[in-house]
């Protein structure tokens, strides 16, 4: 539960920004103000670490506990993505949020993969000697989480794999996301360039209706998009490129797990989750009424989703369905 201190800082801190004309800044750009003083209060603060062949990884760490990172999807950056559950699991766990490689304020100066936001996560870890870590995934996030199981088996103790098929991906899969989205590619699909094309992606992703004008869209690629298209092409062209030598490789990793999946995802169908969850010999956690965007669609099921997934026996037989009614709820 949010204190009372923190509210009162927040309202402090909100019209101290109205005074200064911060109201007259694009609706996008307010929201990010708000997000961030909003993680401020509650001891998320950005830091910065240097990597080693240059670049940066960008994150928020708070709370103490057991460390969790949570990792984001494809597009935005980690704040958007998680700033509820960040707010909700600090209460119990050592959060930490990086942005991925190409997102945010995360950048390398070499080409992006797969191995690369590995290799980032894996300098932050060592860098912030976090020790033994339980990682959350969500879409791409989740990919990069598994791999990351992979290459520190003694340190992740449990991942949480949210509307992420990871190694059971197989190209005929790629295909049919192709068709239902009606795009030659999926490049047209994650890296949109125009409000139609972000309107199309968001219509895939969620299943809360979102009326936004072409106005508020471009607003929108503006701050998370433009500038950053060159290195999610990459990312998406890795994925592809090298999705047969990371598929075997993840195949050979199973590391302790949870799959929580929405029943409306329209990106990766609800039975790509339920062969997931039988590979990895893990229980599911179907939540109802959402869509890919899981996190933005049902924020306070998701907390209740991340919440059981990291604390659930790993009993594979085991399918438990959130509906809105199983939430508590929030502000």
């Amino acid at each position: 539960m949010t204190s009372l201190a923190h509210r009162v800082r927040l309202i402090l801190t909100l019209l101290a920004a109205l005074s200064l004309g911060l109201a007259a800044c694009s609706p996008v750009a307010l929201h990010a103000w708000w997000s961030e003083s909003s993680a401020r209060a509650q001891g998320f603060a950005p830091a910065r670490l240097s990597l080693a062949h240059g670049g940066q990884l960008a994150y928020r760490e708070a709370g103490h506990g057991p460390t969790l990172l949570l990792i984001h999807g494809f597009g935005g950056n980690g704040l958007l993505h998680w700033r509820r559950s960040m707010s909700e699991l600090v209460e119990q766990y050592h959060v930490v949020t990086p942005d991925l490689l190409g997102f945010g304020d995360s950048h390398a100066p070499g080409p992006l993969t797969l191995d690369a936001q590995v290799d980032a996560l894996i300098a932050l870890i060592e860098a912030r000697r976090l020790g033994e870590v339980r990682v959350a995934g969500i879409s791409y996030g989740g990919f990069v989480a598994l791999e990351l199981a992979r290459r520190l088996p003694l340190s992740v103790r449990r991942v949480v794999l949210i509307n992420s098929p990871g190694p059971i991906y197989q190209a005929a899969d790629l295909r049919a996301l192709e068709r239902r989205a009606q795009v030659r590619s999926v490049d047209e699909l994650f890296v949109p360039r125009t409000p139609a094309e972000l309107r199309r992606l968001i219509g895939m992703t969620r299943t809360q209706p979102v009326d936004a004008s072409d106005w508020l869209l471009d607003d929108m690629l503006a701050r998370y998009y433009r500038g950053h298209e060159t290195g999610m092409l990459e990312l998406l062209h890795d994925l592809q490129a090298s999705q047969a030598r990371y598929s075997q490789r993840l195949l050979d990793a199973r590391p302790a797990s949870a799959v929580v999946w929405s029943e409306g995802d329209a990106v990766f169908p609800p039975p790509l989750g339920r062969l997931l969850a039988e590979h990895l010999q893990a229980p599911m956690i179907l939540v109802e009424n959402a869509g890919h965007s899981l996190l933005a669609d049902q924020p306070a099921m998701a907390v209740q989703a991340l919440r059981l997934a990291l604390s659930m026996p790993l009993d594979p037989s085991r399918t438990v369905r959130l509906g809105p009614t199983d939430a508590p709820m929030g502000p």
